[in-house]
C-alpha cells in the first residue's frame, strides 16, 4: 500500500489553509479568540489559537525521537530542516541551507546555510549546530529509529566555516539529501543535544522553527507558541515571516468517533487520523474540509527475509505479489485518499518509478508460479513442497511516520 494519508478535517470558516506536507500551520489563521479566514479566499488574519485533537500519543516531545503523524502534527512545528521537498514534485529544496553540494560519490554533502537564523534559546543556527546535531542523533537509542536510519553509515560532520558544515558517510548515501528535509534530521540547539534521550522527551528541544514549546501533559495535550521574530521559513512557504496563529493546542482523543463529534459540536477546531466509519458523516457537513496527502517515503509492504524457507524461493515471492489484490485492501481498510502501491516508494517520493505493472493482481500466475516451483495442494490445500508446507510468519509494525 502506500502509506497511509496524512488525513486532517478542518471547518472551513476557520481555517483557509492547512498544508499538512510541511510545517502545518503557518499558512492557517484560526477565529477561535483571533482572526479568521474562510474557504472562499478571504485574506488571512493573524492571532487565535487553533485546537487539533489527534488520537495517539508518542509519550515525547523531542522530533527526533518519535515517529507517528499525530504527534508529528505537533513537533514538526518546532523544529526547521536543511532543506524542504516540494509536495508537487518531490524536488529538494532550500530552507536553512541556502544551497549544497553533493561529492560525485554520494558519500560527503557540503551545506551552505542562511545567515541570521536562531535557536529558541538565543543561539545561532551554524555549522557546529549541524555537527552537533547529527553527531548525537545515532546515539538516542531506540526511539530514534529514524534519524538512526538516515544516517546509517554515518562518519562525522566537518566544520568548515560558521555557516559551512560537510556531512560524510563511509558508504554511498543517495537518500540522505531528502533526508535532511524531514522532522527527523530537523536541527537543534547544542544545548538540547547535551541532554540525555529521556530528558530530551519529557522536556524538549530547543529548535529554530516557528513555534515553540509552551506546554506538555503526558497523554493529555501538547501546546505550542507562535515565535516573534522568526523570517527563516522554507523556500516554499507561501508566508514569510512569523506564523500566524499566536497558539496551537494538540489534545489526545483516542477514540476516532469522539474526535468527529468533538469537530461537529465545534469543541476542537480540526482532527487528524480521520477514521473511515466518520468519513461520510464528515463529508456532508458544509462547514468542514477534509484534506489528505500520502507520505513520502516506504511504502506499507511485506519484507520478506530471503535468508529462510521458503521466501528464499524466488517463486515464492514472486507468487505473493501477484496473489495480493492492493485495490481491495485500499477500499476495505483504508481512508479516502489512500492508493494501491504501485512500487516500492510512494508516488511522493523522489526517483519514485511506477512499478504498477508489475504489481497486478493476478491469482492465476500466482499458482503457475508455484506448481511450476514444485509446490503442489495438498489435500486441506495447503502447498508443499518435499514435506515442507508453504507457511509464513508475520511480524506486523506500524509506525505512521511522515518523512516530513
Amino acid at each position: 500500500m502506500q502509506p497511509a494519508p496524512q488525513s486532517t478535517v478542518v471547518r472551513r470558516r476557520l481555517i483557509m489553509t492547512l498544508a499538512v506536507a510541511g510545517p502545518i500551520l503557518l499558512t492557517a489563521a484560526c477565529g477561535s479568540g483571533g482572526g479568521t479566514a474562510s474557504a472562499d479566499g478571504d485574506a488571512a488574519k493573524a492571532g487565535g489559537t487553533l485546537t487539533f485533537a489527534v488520537g495517539s500519543y508518542a509519550g515525547c516531545v523531542d522530533p527526533q525521537q518519535v515517529g507517528s503523524n499525530d504527534t508529528i502534527y505537533a513537533l514538526r512545528q518546532i523544529v526547521d530542516s536543511l532543506t524542504d521537498q516540494d509536495p508537487a514534485t518531490g524536488k529538494i529544496v532550500p530552507w536553512l541551507a541556502e544551497r549544497w553540494e553533493v561529492s560525485p560519490d554520494a558519500r560527503t554533502f557540503t551545506f551552505h546555510l542562511r545567515p541570521g537564523a536562531t535557536f529558541s534559546d538565543g543561539t545561532p543556527v551554524n555549522a557546529q549546530a549541524v555537527k552537533d546535531t547529527f553527531d548525537t542523533a545515532p546515539k538516542l537509542g531506540a526511539k530514534a529509529v529514524l534519524a538512526i536510519g538516515y544516517l546509517s553509515g554515518y562518519t562525522g560532520t566537518k566544520v568548515v566555516d560558521e555557516l559551512t558544515a560537510a556531512v560524510s558517510f563511509k558508504q554511498p548515501n543517495a537518500q540522505f539529501l531528502q533526508a535532511t528535509s524531514t522532522f527527523s534530521l530537523g536541527l537543534v540547539s547544542q544545548a538540547s543535544t547535551r541532554k540525555t534521550a529521556d530528558q530530551r522527551c519529557t522536556e524538549g528541544i530547543a529548535g529554530s522553527g516557528p513555534f515553540t514549546l509552551e506546554g506538555y501533559r503526558a497523554n493529555q495535550s501538547i501546546t505550542l507558541a507562535r515565535r516573534t521574530g522568526y523570517n527563516w521559513g522554507s523556500s516554499l512557504w507561501r508566508k514569510p515571516g512569523e506564523a500566524y496563529l499566536d497558539k496551537v493546542v494538540f489534545t489526545i482523543v483516542p477514540e476516532a468517533g469522539v474526535r468527529t463529534g468533538s469537530l461537529q459540536s465545534e469543541q476542537v477546531d480540526a482532527i487528524g487520523s480521520v477514521g473511515l466509519a466518520d468519513e461520510s458523516t464528515l463529508r456532508g457537513s458544509d462547514d468542514v474540509t477534509l484534506r489528505a496527502r500520502a507520505n513520502p517515503g516506504v511504502v506499507f509492504n511485506l519484507g520478506l527475509n530471503n535468508s529462510r524457507p521458503p521466501a528464499r524461493d524466488p517463486a515464492v515471492r514472486q507468487a505473493i505479489q501477484a496473489a495480493i489484490d492492493r485495490p481491495q485492501i485500499v477500499e476495505a481498510i483504508f481512508p479516502t485518499g489512500s492508493k494501491p502501491a504501485t512500487s516500492i516508494l510512494a508516488h511522493t517520493t523522489p526517483f519514485y518509478t511506477d512499478l504498477s505493472e508489475r504489481l497486478a493482481f493476478d491469482p492465476g500466475r500466482a499458482a503457475s508460479l508455484l506448481d511450476a516451483a514444485g509446490w503442489r495442494p495438498g489435500a486441506d490445500g495447503i502447498r508443499a513442497k518435499d514435506g515442507v508446507r508453504l507457511s509464513l510468519s508475520v511480524s506486523w509494525f506500524a509506525n505512521a511516520a511522515t518523512n516530513r
